[in-house]
């Protein structure tokens, strides 16, 4: 509870300072928002299998802060699940010394805190609606870890869960491209948008593969493991 504490403050004062570059312009619209990642770890340097995307969740508040007419800032502080799954089998690894038919399939669950920062370029509105395109940054704080591996070891069932936050880097920045409209309800807007969040780092460099510790493994094959995180996101925010 304390790291998650800590990474609340961070969240904040990451809030804090670049809503201080803004301060002259008024805050137009606060709320909150939340709906689905389809998430992915893009992988290399780890045995050759089948990468998939996975369905996840994310949730959290915003606000909005008008420029100009053609612009203006939302900053967000999101809670964000994201994760992957990717399956192996002893067909795609020749190099391996282990002759026993096997297959496993690893589901990985990783949630971090998000603060954002957005720049959102109107182009097209009317009295109700507002359709934008937008980009920006995000700092995603891994607050948690998690790995399910299920499957067939010489045709017994194998599973196995270990939690596995110290195998990831506590941050990962990355960078956000989107798309969204907005409807005027006066008092309330709803917004939905569609995001795509490119992780910009390694967030596993260090550990082993994901091979499971039943099978042998010879890490020099492989190299070293690199994973990065791809994100697409569908949102819905209700705001005053």
């Amino acid at each position: 509870m304390t790291f998650i504490m800590r990474c609340m403050h961070v969240a904040l004062l990451f809030l804090i300072i670049f809503g201080s570059e803004t301060s002259a312009q008024a805050v137009s619209g606060i709320g909150v928002k939340g709906g689905i990642n389809l998430a992915r770890i893009s992988e290399s340097g780890t045995p050759p299998g089948k990468t998939d995307f996975v369905t996840r969740y994310t949730i959290g508040a915003y606000s909005e802060m008008a420029v100009f007419e053609s612009l203006f800032f939302r900053y967000e502080l999101l809670y964000s699940v994201r994760g992957t799954s990717r399956s192996i089998n002893s067909g795609d690894l020749s190099t391996n010394g282990n002759n026993s038919a096997w297959n496993f399939t690893t589901t990985r669950k990783l949630t971090y805190i998000e603060p954002g920062l957005l720049i959102h370029f109107p182009i097209m509105r009317t009295e109700q609606t507002r359709f934008h395109v937008f980009t920006g940054a995000s700092l995603a704080m891994n607050i948690q870890a998690s790995s399910t591996v299920e499957g067939l070891y010489s045709g017994e069932q194998y599973y196995e869960h270990q939690t596995d936050r110290d195998l990831f880097l506590p941050i990962d920045p990355g960078l956000i491209i989107g798309a969204g409209i907005g409807y005027n309800f006066n008092p309330v807007h709803l917004t939905v948008d569609i995001r795509y969040i490119h992780g910009l780092m390694n967030i596993r460099d260090r550990g082993a593969s994901d091979i499971p510790d039943v099978i042998s493994d010879n890490d020099d094959i492989y190299g070293i493991p690199k994973m990065h995180n791809r994100t697409i996101s569908f949102m819905l925010g209700l705001g005053i």
